[in-house]
């Protein structure tokens, strides 16, 4: 993912002697069906890189009906409480770190 990112950006940037006659309007819209070309690989990308940690947050937190209307603290503090009536979470034990190898 991060290598078609790299080089949409870098043609993005690229700055040639054609790319300085062009139009501003053209050179855009050149840029964005490049990218609309290139974006579902990239999300695709994404989904396949991030779908492990998703899934894992998803099974700890549950159903999202167990919990209570977001509160903004004044001190601007965020606190999403658990509806009384919820059932306990399922708490996901942590995996212990693997072994390091000593250099």
């Amino acid at each position: 993912m991060k290598t078609r990112f790299a080089i949409l950006c870098a043609l993005a940037l690229q700055s040639t002697p054609t790319a300085a006659q062009e139009k501003p309007a053209d050179r855009l819209m050149e840029l964005l069906e490049l990218f609309s070309q290139e974006a579902p690989a990239i999300l695709e990308d994404m989904i396949e890189e991030f779908a492990p940690s998703l899934e894992a947050l998803r099974d700890q937190i549950g159903d999202l009906n167990y919990y209570e209307t977001p509160e903004v603290l004044p001190n601007g503090d965020i606190i999403i409480r658990r509806k009384p009536d919820a059932p306990e979470p399922k708490l996901i034990k942590p995996e212990p770190p693997k072994e390091q190898i000593e250099l």
